[in-house]
């Protein structure tokens, strides 16, 4: 899944790493955040690459659904967590 370059920029940052993804009932998923440059050095594309197609299968995402990350700023340590809320559509 993509990221929003700009997002990614300002709270993600350019370095690959893991991301912790919790669901509305508890459940949880830790993805793999990665970074793409040009060749020059210009940030090009953030993803979640490696975790997202589990989380995609265990929440049965289909096309139209809307998946709302909220970044969890009171995490008081380096892990990255985002909440998420999923909505159906379709």
């Amino acid at each position: 899944m993509n990221i929003p370059i700009q997002f990614a920029k300002e709270f993600l940052g350019l370095d690959d790493m893991l991301v912790n993804i919790h669901g509305t009932v508890g459940k949880k998923w830790i993805v793999h955040y990665v970074t793409r440059f040009s060749k020059d050095g210009v940030f090009k594309k953030a993803k979640f690459e490696k975790g997202w197609n589990v989380f995609v299968h265990e929440n049965q995402l289909a096309k139209d659904d809307e998946v709302d990350f909220m970044l969890d700023v009171a995490a008081n340590d380096d892990r990255v967590i985002f909440n998420t809320v999923i909505t159906r559509f379709g």
